[in-house]
């Protein structure tokens, strides 16, 4: 059965992974079907995008292309915490809940 999630979810990070940013970011996901792969990717994508958002990884240092070992392990860890949120949320809407 086709399911479409209408969310447009705001993931809440841990603490530790707190920068200047608030301790949250968006990621829209009403136009997509996580059911479908091909959706899955674009899912992905984004909270790729998000994270690197978040964690500065969007901004360049002058002189180079290179972003830091602190930003590489924020992007990390924000899309691993980002992944895990919407596999709950899919896990529950899956469910009825």
């Amino acid at each position: 059965m086709k399911k479409i999630f209408a969310v447009a979810a705001v993931l809440t990070l841990a603490p530790a992974l707190a920068h200047a940013a608030p301790n949250s970011m968006r990621v829209h996901t009403a136009d997509l079907d996580l059911s479908r792969s091909s959706d899955m990717e674009i899912l992905e994508k984004r909270i790729a995008a998000a994270a690197d958002k978040y964690c500065g990884a969007d901004r360049r240092t002058t002189g180079t292309r290179l972003i830091s070992a602190g930003q590489r392990e924020c992007v990390r860890e924000v899309k691993a915490a980002a992944m895990k949120q919407f596999a709950a949320r899919i896990e529950s809407e899956s469910k009825g809940g």
